[in-house]
């Protein structure tokens, strides 16, 4: 198993939920992390968290619907880490509201914070990855990301379906620069933006319960690793079956 020991990463969303899953799973993987949140103190705790486990870490203060912060944040990353191997886009927003209820201000920021944040980050960090010879890029999108399901808003459902594309379609893009690009597909997780979820539809779930943090975490790591070095512009759904039931 060639693994992530050594490797550098950066974590949008890092903070909370899966993001800081991953980020764990990736510290106890061998790599250095640059956890990155728009809530800045708590990107901070879980990066201590790494740090009092003996691996590196970093946190990063970043609103990725903003250029200049994107820009600010991966110049940190850089700094502090060396060189970025792995980026995730992770940092995500949800929208619940029924179709005809929608708030054209909420689709907005959904849109910026979901589509256009791992967009220029992985521009960003992608041309980083370039120059040192390649890296890999792993967007976490969702089972919803094309199949209509009243988990959540259609704003949520469209943003995720976008970002499976932006996975196909950058991987085709980035693949002459060694850049390898991947998309993660959870399943209903029961952490961070799911926590709470009114309308989450667990009776169509094979494994007959919800997923774990750990369990998409565990994919994360394997997915950025070598030992996936042939799945490349393609999503892997982490759903215990969900989504052959629809």
């Amino acid at each position: 198993m060639a693994g992530i020991q050594g490797k550098n990463a950066i974590v949008t969303g890092g903070a909370g939920g899966i993001g800081r899953g991953i980020a764990l799973a990736f510290a106890r993987a061998g790599a250095a992390v640059a956890v990155v949140d728009i809530k800045g103190s708590e990107a901070e705790s879980v990066a201590a968290e790494i740090v009092r486990s003996g691996r590196k870490a970093h946190a990063v203060q970043c609103d990725v619907a903003d250029s200049v912060s994107v820009k600010r944040m991966v110049g940190q990353a850089r700094s502090s880490l060396g060189s970025i191997d792995i980026l995730v886009n992770n940092a995500a927003i949800m929208d619940r509201a029924l179709f005809l209820e929608s708030d054209m201000a909420v689709f907005d920021r959904l849109m910026a914070v979901n589509v256009r944040g791992p967009f220029e980050c992985s521009i960003e960090v992608g041309k980083v990855m370039a120059a040192s010879g390649g890296g890999v890029i792993l967007n976490v999108t969702s089972v919803e990301d094309e199949r209509g399901i009243l988990t959540s808003g259609v704003s949520y459902t469209t943003s995720k379906g976008a970002q499976k594309a932006m996975v196909a379609s950058s991987a085709v893009h980035l693949a002459p620069m060694k850049i390898r690009v991947v998309g993660l597909a959870p399943g209903m997780v029961p952490s961070g933006l799911n926590e709470n979820n009114p309308r989450g539809e667990r009776s169509r779930i094979i494994e007959g319960r919800p997923g774990k943090v750990e369990e998409i975490a565990a994919a994360a790591v394997f997915l950025v690793s070598d030992d996936a070095s042939y799945i490349n512009g393609t999503t892997l759904y982490v759903d215990g079956g969900w989504t052959a039931t629809l």
